[in-house]
């Protein structure tokens, strides 16, 4: 039903909107079809306002208008939606929620938008990403989106990534696995024998778990995949895992020269993925969070 009532773009148009595309000017340019006002603004939005059903056909229109009238979004990265408090979402035709995860996909598949902001009165929801609980000011907002879209993780419900819950140690060793693009820990001709006691092979981060062992990432018998990780312990997978390069060693009153994060801390400053708690703190054994992690490894790995 949804495909037969958004994918079709001549038809949506011709029957929704009762008119060929026109073509707009750059400026903002207003269409009005059953009780609802199209506002397109060249600058990258799309407002759907007054009284009304937002179904597929409207959704679509909106989108179709926006991108004739900025040639087809030459040099927009983001496309802001919103919904007024006058219209509601054609429930009959699909859930609300999935309309406009809809057309957030739809955008950055067929025109490359790097990403999509929804605010819509009516659901009460304002979503980047997709995610309601991700704003776009949010310091994790980008490496959000990156991890998501280089699979690296997922959110964790339909409309939420959990960016303040807490990481795991099998969580960051399976998304630093994912980013290195899941290698293969195996050679054809050897199977080693799995070298965690606490560790299954119908575990989701079984993989990533023999891949840290092969390469000194992760050490001895057991794997404590639940356990919270540090930031000590995340600067320090994450510099195993780039080669222990070695760097300037950073001045933080609660790091140690001899601690065995010391120059894991060290280029973990140098290279920007992450600073000081303070001038003078590191804060090593602070937990982190998953929108911690994942900008931890957005700038350390994302090109």
């Amino acid at each position: 039903m949804m495909k037969k009532k958004i994918l079709s773009l001549v038809l949506a148009l011709t029957l929704c909107l009762g008119v060929a595309v026109p073509t707009f000017a750059a400026g903002t340019e207003t269409y009005t079809v059953d009780g609802i006002t199209i506002t397109i603004d060249s600058s990258g939005t799309i407002s759907y306002t007054g009284s009304g059903t937002l179904t597929g056909y409207t959704a679509e229109g909106g989108i179709m208008l926006l991108h004739e009238a900025t040639n087809g979004y030459d040099g927009i990265d983001t496309v802001t939606i919103s919904i007024g408090s006058g219209i509601t979402i054609d429930d009959d035709i699909i859930d609300g929620m999935d309309l406009l995860k809809y057309m957030e996909k739809f955008l950055q598949k067929n025109y490359s938008v790097k990403s999509v902001n929804i605010y819509s009165s009516t659901m009460n929801v304002q979503t980047f990403g997709g995610f309601t609980d991700v704003k776009e000011n949010d310091y994790f907002a980008d490496p959000v989106l990156w991890a998501v879209d280089k699979k690296i993780t997922a959110g964790t419900s339909e409309t939420t990534f959990s960016p303040n819950e807490n990481c795991t140690v099998a969580q960051i060793l399976t998304f630093l696995y994912r980013a290195y693009g899941s290698p293969s820990y195996l050679s054809p001709f050897t199977n080693a024998k799995n070298p965690f006691s606490d560790v299954k092979r119908s575990d989701y981060y079984y993989d990533a778990a023999q891949w840290a062992y092969k390469k000194g990432i992760a050490t001895g018998s057991t794997f404590d995949g639940d356990k919270p990780c540090t930031r000590a312990m995340a600067v320090t997978y994450m510099w195993k895992a780039a080669g222990s390069p070695s760097a300037e060693a950073a001045s933080f009153t609660d790091v140690s020269a001899d601690a065995d994060y010391a120059q894991a801390v060290a280029w973990a400053v140098e290279k920007g993925v992450t600073a000081g708690t303070s001038d003078t703190t590191f804060s090593p054994d602070s937990v982190c969070t998953r929108g911690q992690i994942v900008t931890f490894l957005h700038r350390a790995l994302a090109k």
